[in-house]
């Protein structure tokens, strides 16, 4: 086994396991690969003298032994091999050969010895503090760019590139050739991995010529930093104003607002891969999602060139929850902000603990009468039919014709807080009495006192009233809806499970969906573990209800009329009268008495 240096014959000869450490540490300084080839001879057994029944001997190199002292690297200095412009060796190299006898089973086992040596050598792993110290190894070019520019961010200097290539990464200080200092690391063979091999760690260059840009802190190294802000949607969101303070903070970088949001950008792709990735992961998940949920309706549409169109997800346990909830389905739309946008569609309705209940998710390009006549229709195919069905939504024109084409014979109610927020930028008077006003004429359970709350309103404004009119008054009141509404005035819960979902609505589409699965899951077993433990015959919500109505209740005395009639004075606190107010639905009195009509379930005040 014998080498070549570059234009320099006769060929070098390895004859041990000190040689042929030399030769692979002379191989690792080269930038060219090809540059000393290594020629190995096979002798074959006939070969062998078989009267003395020697080995074939293969000549070596005697002058270049382990114990010779000899460094690579400064071998390699003296004749210039550590340039840019390649390796000259102008020297030939003399030596008196001898003959030494080795097998090529030996052979075989220097070269496995080597092999572990490199293999069990220490290697700077990425989630390593940064150190830059010669000979220290890599685990690849990557890794090793990694911590050049970690190492010049945190110790203020920058840096420029004069060498990048497979094989080699030499890196000098951006005053260069005014400063020395200077990396050269090169590709251990059979590994991949970069050892560095040159390191003149001292700066000569003017302080403010180190300091003048931030050219180490790439968009793509901010994102290896802040990737771990985007693991996890349950988390706060991590706007680029976020990004560009906690990198001036920790590091002393100073960015632009576009450069942040580029890097929050890139951060979000290595913590959960690409949209064009996510998009085409999506028709495996719903697989997945349907044979893992028996009994779920996943639903997945694409255009006729293959493009994403629209997506529906009710899950099994939603849909068998749905009849043990009250018979209301709260509906809202939320803008996605991913690089494709689009429009993420919720349904929800209130469990028997007036929790938030899921019922449906849909993901389609937009709010129109076409993607809500979709939804609709896979909600009404999802879920069992009732008849006392009650719809509240805001004003949408494309839900109110979606309702009323696939729920012809469900009531539609309106979100009252909507209504209220037209009536303040439209008409006059006070907004804290048009406000307490409108919600209490919307609360009340009987028409009478709705008037009362509406001529009220006729004071502030008398087109008020036209305008609710206009409206509907089924469609906001209590009071006129030919179907209870059970105190569902607002379309806050699905605005609430928007809210829920808002940073996970930046994600992509595969993950956003992982998100809603796991929250929802996380909820269900949580109320499960509370039920488990409930011992009364109502929800723990309206068991507590009683408890305090029940304490206020004890200091009251009650006079009976007849078997079902009582009344009382109202002898009693402000607290106690506020919470018959809420409870009760009762907004006024005049001489201080209650009467209670059991058997009727009103109470009156005088």
């Amino acid at each position: 086994m014998s080498y070549v240096f570059a234009a320099c014959p006769p060929p070098v000869n390895v004859c041990d396991d000190g040689t042929l450490l030399f030769y692979l540490q002379l191989k690792s300084l080269q930038k060219d690969p090809m540059q000393m080839p290594l020629c190995v001879e096979f002798v074959s057994g006939e070969e062998v003298d078989a009267t003395t029944g020697e080995e074939q001997s293969i000549t070596i190199c005697d002058d270049i032994h382990n114990e010779s002292g000899i460094n690579p690297t400064s071998y390699l200095e003296e004749r210039g091999g550590l340039s840019d412009e390649g390796n000259d060796f102008s020297h030939t190299v003399d030596a008196d050969f001898e003959l030494e006898h080795i097998s090529s089973a030996e052979i075989t086992r220097l070269n496995s010895l080597v092999d572990e040596e490199i293999r069990n050598m220490p290697v700077v792993k990425h989630s390593e503090p940064t150190r830059i110290a010669l000979n220290s190894i890599y685990g690849s070019k990557k890794e090793l760019d990694f911590h050049l520019k970690m190492y010049a961010i945190t110790n203020f200097f920058q840096y420029r590139t004069k060498t990048s290539c497979p094989m080699v990464l030499h890196v000098v200080c951006v005053d260069y050739p005014n400063c020395k200092w200077a990396v050269r690391a090169v590709c251990i063979d059979k590994v991949s991995l970069f050892q560095v091999k040159r390191f003149d760690s001292e700066h000569t260059c003017p302080i403010d010529v180190r300091q003048r840009n931030n050219r180490q802190a790439t968009s793509r190294l901010i994102a290896e930093l802040i990737k771990h802000e985007y693991g996890d949607p349950s988390n706060k969101p991590y706007p680029p104003k976020s990004v560009m303070l906690d990198m001036q903070t920790k590091y002393g970088i100073y960015m632009s607002y576009k450069k942040a949001w580029i890097a929050k950008e890139l951060a979000m792709e290595l913590a959960m891969g690409s949209e064009k990735q996510s998009y085409a992961r999506l028709p495996s998940m719903c697989h997945v999602l349907d044979r893992s949920n028996p009994g779920s309706i996943v639903s997945y549409s694409c255009k006729e060139n293959g493009e994403f169109k629209k997506k529906f997800m009710c899950l099994s346990a939603w849909k068998d929850g749905w009849i043990h909830c009250i018979p209301v389905i709260i509906v809202d739309g939320s803008f996605l902000k991913s690089y494709y946008k689009g429009t993420l569609l919720t349904a929800c309705t209130q469990d028997a603990n007036k929790q938030i209940f899921p019922l449906a998710f849909g993901i389609c390009s937009g709010e129109n009468t076409e993607n809500w006549s979709w939804f609709f229709s896979m909600l009404k195919r999802s879920l069992t039919h009732r008849d006392d069905l009650y719809i509240v939504s805001d004003r949408h024109e494309g839900i109110i014709n979606a309702v009323r084409s696939v729920f012809p014979h469900a009531e539609h109610g309106y979100c009252v807080y909507h209504i209220l927020a037209n009536l303040k930028t439209r008409f006059r008077g006070s907004q804290t009495s048009v406000s307490w006003k409108f919600l209490q004429a919307a609360r009340v359970g009987s028409v009478y006192e709705c008037e009362e709350y509406l001529r009220m309103l006729d004071v502030e404004d008398e087109r008020i009233r036209t305008y609710l009119e206009r409206i509907g008054h089924d469609k906001w009141s209590r009071a006129y809806a030919s179907r209870n509404r059970y105190s569902v005035m607002m379309s806050n819960n699905a605005e609430s499970l928007n809210a829920v979902n808002a940073t996970a609505r930046e994600y992509p589409i595969c993950k956003l969906i992982e998100f809603i699965i796991a929250r929802m899951q996380k909820w269900f077993c949580e109320r499960r573990e509370t039920s488990s433990s409930n011992t009364c015959r109502l929800s723990t919500h309206f068991e507590s209800e009683l408890v305090v109505l029940q304490a206020m209740a004890a200091v009251m005395t009650v006079f009976p009329s007849n078997h079902c009639l009582y009344f009382t004075a109202l002898s009693v606190s402000i607290p106690l009268l506020f919470h018959l107010i809420v409870h009760f639905k009762i907004f006024y009195f005049v001489f201080g008495y209650l009467i209670m009509n059991c058997a009727g379930e009103t109470i009156m005040c005088f």
